[in-house]
């Protein structure tokens, strides 16, 4: 229980993991075939496709990476022999420290800019002579101390069991 605040505002991206650790995002569907054209010696595959000791599946140029999936970029040679556990843990280390610098990079450069605005209620009561004055010059904090207040509320919880 308590306060839970996101700063990150994220769109979602089809996510290619590099082969040498680096990631590359789309926001838009894209075709194998132009992410090839820059490395015409590797292949795309899916993550939900790859599994221990199994040979792994080349996306075809024609099909396209969809927003919010992962992918690897390999070296074509990796289809020649089935995916072995110790390559596989390699490969999830990599993608896990790819999307976690993302991570950080977005959450450093996004909270910066966030700010909390409290919803506050308005008690002008008593600073009447404040609000008819042209200016607030010579008011002290002690003045405004009761001019805002938060306005809190109790967050109702639901228990389904």
């Amino acid at each position: 229980m308590g306060i839970c605040f996101s700063c990150q505002v994220t769109h979602p991206t089809a996510k290619l993991i590099l082969d040498d650790g680096g990631l590359k995002e789309f926001s838009e569907p894209v075709k194998v075939a132009e992410v090839l054209r820059e490395r015409p010696d590797f292949f795309v595959s899916h993550s939900d496709s790859m599994d221990f000791d199994q040979y792994l599946i080349a996306l075809s140029l024609e099909n396209q990476l969809q927003v919010g999936h992962l992918y690897f970029l390999l070296p074509r040679e990796k289809l020649q022999n089935p995916l072995p556990s110790s390559e596989m843990a390699t490969m999830a280390v990599k993608a896990a420290a790819a999307l976690q610098q993302k991570h950080k990079k977005n959450s450093r450069r996004m909270c910066r800019r966030s700010k909390i605005k409290p919803e506050v209620e308005h008690n002008m009561e008593g600073f009447n002579h404040l609000k008819e004055s042209p200016s607030f010059r010579g008011t002290t904090v002690g003045d405004f101390r009761d001019l805002w207040k938060m306005k809190l509320s109790p967050v109702p919880e639901a228990f389904d069991y």
